[in-house]
């Protein structure tokens, strides 16, 4: 939790650092610390910083590919055409990074919650992981179901498929969040406390879990828990961009329950 001095470590160790590879090691860090923290404007800038760096040591096509996992972070802040253009250039490529293309564009579409287009790619990557046999792709396929279902509002074919992605990968905490998530969508909230309170006994410093485990709670009548999750949460997000929208949420639901307003 001392996010302050975690990053004036990075920062220190950054300057120590001799050579592209350990500095790519450390802005992956310090990438992953500001968008934790809802600074998503530097965490963009140490995400390109990373691959600028990696770009002096490693082949051009493996950091193409990486680039698609993070097409989302570019959605996040408002630069669509940078994401899209990610992988219609990989796209150009064709075989046999077809798939890793169809791939991006459902990442990038489910970010955006575009229902269409998600259901457009979601049949073309089933049918590549299929035809190349790439089972060990078949939990983002689950995953991308999943939350297809979330979007359209059937929340327990949702919670089905992501618990494919958590019996797929038992060690990840990650699919609790977004079944917590339908439980409470479907005010099931002792289900849900218990899914986002199995991810914040390892991690409890994860603001999008607090925050969601602070409207269980709002919505469950707990006003007292709901503020101290909803407190926790923005204790992270503390230093977050103006504009970034859950901070901003749980502050308005913060003032709201303090107020006593219905």
């Amino acid at each position: 939790g001392e996010f302050s001095l975690a990053l004036e470590d990075y920062q220190e160790i950054l300057e120590k650092c001799s050579s592209p590879m350990e500095k790519n090691e450390v802005y992956k860090r310090m990438e992953s610390h500001f968008f934790r923290r809802g600074q998503l404007e530097k965490g963009i800038e140490s995400m390109e910083n990373k691959f600028t760096e990696r770009e002096k040591y490693d082949a051009p096509i493996n950091i193409l590919t990486d680039k698609i996992d993070v097409a989302e972070k570019y959605i996040m802040i408002g630069r669509k055409d940078t994401a899209l253009q990610i992988v219609e250039t990989l796209e150009q490529l064709g075989p046999p990074l077809d798939h890793v293309a169809t791939l991006g564009y459902l990442i990038i579409y489910l970010e955006l919650e575009n229902t269409d287009s998600i259901e457009k790619y979601l049949p073309v990557f089933a049918k590549h992981i299929e035809e190349k046999q790439f089972g060990v792709l078949q939990n983002l396929e689950f995953y991308a179901r999943a939350r297809l279902y979330e979007l359209k509002g059937e929340y327990d074919h949702a919670i089905r498929e992501y618990t494919k992605v958590l019996e797929f990968q038992p060690v990840s905490k990650d699919m609790h969040y977004h079944i917590g998530r339908c439980f409470r969508k479907q005010k099931e909230f002792r289900e849900a406390e218990d899914h986002l309170l199995e991810i914040l006994g390892v991690h409890p410093f994860r603001p999008d879990e607090l925050y969601e485990l602070g409207l269980v709670y709002a919505e469950w009548g707990k006003e007292e828990k709901a503020l101290e999750y909803l407190n926790r949460a923005l204790l992270v997000w503390e230093k977050a961009d103006p504009e970034y929208e859950p901070a901003v949420n749980a502050k308005e639901l913060l003032t709201k329950l303090e107020s006593g307003s219905p």
